[in-house]
């Protein structure tokens, strides 16, 4: 997973989702610290933009969020779970660098 979110990052930040990957406890303390404060940041911007109640846009963002970059976050979690269960062979495209090498060898 941490190779596949290299080049991703946390949208208006520059700062990539592969940091977080690191260990398992970053990963927790991410999730349970700093995704809540970025939605609560997401949450104001969308709440002046859309003119709906902070306390709503913030439910949202965290809850069930409707942007393109969260449905592939959860595409993508949802890929390396079952990429792990399975241990598929199929996976291995999914690392940037091995699908390079071999479209190259295939051209």
């Amino acid at each position: 997973m941490k190779t596949n979110l290299r080049n991703v990052a946390i949208p208006g930040t520059g700062i990539p989702l592969s940091m977080v990957c690191v260990n398992k406890l970053l990963a927790y303390l991410f999730l349970l610290v700093a995704y809540p404060l970025i939605c609560l940041v997401a949450a104001v911007w969308a709440s002046r933009m859309e003119r709906e109640p902070l306390s709503q846009a913030y439910s949202r963002q965290l809850l069930c969020p409707q942007d393109w970059f969260s449905f592939w976050r959860l595409n993508c979690g949802l890929a390396s779970f079952h990429a792990n269960a399975t241990s598929a062979r199929g996976y291995e495209m999914e690392n940037k660098w091995t699908f390079l090498l071999l479209s190259l060898i295939h051209i």
